[in-house]
């Protein structure tokens, strides 16, 4: 579990095929997670890849759509470039890093995972999601013990924050899990086993 950015679904529009590709993104955002919903977050990915080269990757509109639709289509290398490229040209911006945590989160980059929660967290110590994130990926770098003390931060600043208090349940479990001699190590790492 984890948190994410959101999109910019106003300020940016410059012309009509971006509001059509913000208005798409609407759509797609609200539909249950159906495979009609894949296919039309992989057909938005591509027009938003289309405005992305447009754009010559400089504009974090088109470059977060295009990261989105491609989390959305499961794209996960392509969205990671897209998160890359704005935390990269805007890195105070919350949403980019938040996006790009959960992307190498599910490329198994435990490290990187752990870097770029680390950063939102710099840039944000008040933010419950970027707390959130930084739990879970300690938890995915095999650090549950120092993931306890991130997430009951992260509860205190909000108590009701229901993706918090499901990573609470499983940072605990993980960090109450005895650790596995090297020797008799399970095929899937256990941090697969808590977080899926």
């Amino acid at each position: 579990m984890i948190y994410i950015g959101r999109p910019a679904l106003e300020g940016q529009a410059r012309d009509e095929g971006y509001a059509a590709l913000q208005q798409t993104l609407a759509t797609v955002l609200s539909m249950p997670n159906t495979r009609e919903r894949s296919a039309i977050a992989a057909e938005l990915c591509e027009r938003a890849a289309a405005l992305v080269e447009e754009t010559k990757g400089a504009e974090r509109g088109p470059l977060m759509t295009h990261g989105i639709a491609a989390r959305l289509a499961r794209r996960w290398t392509v969205a990671e470039q897209s998160f890359r490229r704005v935390t990269e040209l805007w890195p105070e911006e919350l949403d980019g890093w938040l996006e790009l945590t959960w992307a190498l989160g599910t490329l198994d980059r435990a490290e990187e995972t752990v870097v770029a929660a680390q950063r939102a967290v710099d840039l944000r110590p008040d933010s419950p999601p970027a707390l959130g994130n930084l739990a879970s990926a300690l938890v995915q770098s095999g650090r549950a013990k120092e993931a306890v003390p991130v997430i009951r931060r992260a509860l205190e600043l909000d108590p009701s924050e229901w993706k918090n208090q499901q990573i609470r349940i499983q940072v605990e479990a993980a960090a109450a899990e005895p650790p596995v001699a090297p020797e008799t190590e399970p095929d899937i790492p256990w941090y697969k086993r808590w977080f899926r």
